[in-house]
């Protein structure tokens, strides 16, 4: 790396540049695509601003203080690792590129699958809902409430959490709910994931409400066909996995669904503090991991099975 030949005081220049690359469009996009925490990004942004702005005085105390020579000295080789893993991610950004390419080459489609939910056994969500009892009543609650005194007539109940946690087995535990099925006209639920692209989410979602296939590839129609779908009828509607946290791109998504009537209802999945922060209008609910007593209960559940499990507690 040419940034080894350099001195320390070109560090400040190369953490510019390090800046530069990770503020990049490029860069975000890969970061998304993997899933990662696109915060993440903002907090490195700001650690390496504040770093920058130490360095002058870092540079003339070396001098003369062993211990900031030494500082110093570290820091470089953490710009050195840092430049080593965005050289990484523009090698493994570049892999993706071929195979992209290659994709089109073999002529492969994007093939829209009917399928309304992820699946998950019935077990499976009876165990993990156990555990999280209070949560699901709470969210009921806010599920069957129609005068909550707001002038939206949208209402969207967002749920935060990292990955593997049980949000989606939450959610699909309400939306299955007796009460629920009861309480809305209409329900649908369409996975979003990272790949946005409003035309398909919408189609997703059109698709759902009417439970038949959508063949309409404009986009401006496909949203008067949305519109129409669910007017004047009170709807649920699940965006599970949502990652595009562009407020303009959730706008014009939602738009159409204001023809329902009052008390319809959006859930939305996500793990990205940023999407919550567009989307909610009841306040966040931030998915926390299990506690160990939790755990247990799910475990206890699976080992011994339902009747099982009230004998082992009684």
């Amino acid at each position: 790396m040419a940034l080894a030949m350099v001195g320390e005081a070109l560090i400040s220049a190369c953490i510019e540049i390090l800046i530069k690359q990770i503020a990049s469009p490029e860069f975000e996009d890969f970061f998304s695509s993997r899933k990662l925490d696109i915060s993440l990004l903002d907090e490195l942004k700001i650690m390496l601003l504040g770093l920058n702005a130490v360095l002058n005085d870092a540079e003339e105390k070396q001098m003369t203080d062993s211990a900031v020579k030494e500082w110093l000295d570290e820091l470089k080789d953490g710009v050195l690792d840092a430049e080593d893993l965005l050289d990484e991610f523009e090698a493994i950004s570049r892999r993706l590129e071929h195979f992209v390419r290659q994709k089109d080459i073999l002529g492969l489609q994007s093939v829209t699958r009917r399928v309304s939910y992820r699946t998950v056994t019935d077990s499976l969500v009876e165990s993990a809902v156990v555990a999280r009892e209070d949560d699901k009543e709470k969210r009921l609650s806010m599920l069957l409430c129609d005068d909550n005194g707001m002038s939206n007539d949208i209402e969207v109940i967002t749920v935060l959490g990292m990955g593997g946690l049980g949000k989606t087995t939450l959610v699909q535990c309400l939306y299955n709910h007796s009460k629920v099925q009861k309480h809305f006209d209409l329900t649908a639920w369409a996975w979003v994931s990272d790949d946005f692209d409003i035309l398909k989410v919408t189609k997703k979602i059109v698709e759902s409400l009417t439970s038949k296939d959508c063949h309409i590839t404009n986009l401006d129609v496909l949203r008067v066909e949305l519109k129409n779908s669910q007017r004047d009828k009170k709807f649920l509607l699940v965006l599970d996995d949502f990652w595009n946290e562009k407020y303009n791109d959730w706008h014009h998504l939602v738009a159409p669904l204001s023809s329902g009537r009052k008390g319809s209802k959006i859930i939305v999945t996500t793990r990205q503090q940023r999407v919550a922060q567009v989307t909610h209008t009841f306040p966040t609910y931030e998915f926390k991991s299990l506690s160990d007593e939790n755990c247990w209960r799910i475990l206890a559940r699976h080992a011994f099975g339902s009747e099982g499990y009230q004998n082992f507690q009684s």
